[in-house]
């Protein structure tokens, strides 16, 4: 299985009277979680064409929610066809 992932935070308007405030998606991750060959669990993240890490993603979004899905990445790739 690998994980998409959308991170959410108060819209850059969010007001201080009280009224409640917009969240909006602004940044796409993707999860990669395996064993490696000792058993351990690892997670490979990829972001913006870059592999980074969970830790990265805690330092800059970790107050923040993420809307996960699940994905089956058994079997065989078939591209979607156009036209």
């Amino acid at each position: 299985m690998i994980y998409l992932g959308s991170v959410n935070a108060p819209s850059a308007t969010a007001s201080s009277d009280g009224t409640p405030t917009l969240r909006q998606h602004h940044h796409v991750i993707v999860l990669f979680p395996f064993f490696d060959a000792d058993g351990r669990f690892q997670v490979v993240v990829m972001e913006r064409n870059l592999e980074t890490s969970l830790a990265s993603l805690d330092r800059r979004y970790g107050g923040e929610y993420v809307h996960l899905v699940r994905l089956d990445s058994t079997g065989p790739f078939a591209p979607p066809r156009i036209g």
